[in-house]
């Protein structure tokens, strides 16, 4: 495990502190982040009412409409969750984890 190990491995304690700052800072050291790992802190954002949720949010939901294929139907059910995931994050997360095969 090298450096992108070691950058993975304190991106995982940001996500745990819940803290967007500190998440997006270990962000930043990553070569590529994973669709999931980018869920995880459109989540947090959500979680903490970052200003900049609404347009991660939505190139959260471009994101995966692309990489995953999905059809309009699905992909207006992505971007329904991801407009109440504030107000449910564990509920709603999981259900964008199933519906984007993730």
């Amino acid at each position: 495990m090298g450096s992108q190990g070691s950058a993975y491995g304190r991106f995982q304690k940001a996500l745990a502190t819940g803290n967007v700052a500190i998440i997006d800072a270990a962000a930043r050291d990553l070569p590529t982040l994973s669709l999931r790992d980018a869920l995880r802190i459109v989540v947090a954002m959500a979680r903490n009412s970052d200003s900049r949720y609404a347009r991660a949010a939505a190139r959260w939901a471009a994101r995966a409409t692309a990489e995953q294929r999905l059809d309009v139907d699905d992909a207006r059910r992505v971007l329904a969750l991801l407009e109440i995931l504030p107000r449910a994050p564990e509920v709603v997360s999981e259900e964008l984890t199933v519906l984007c095969r993730l």
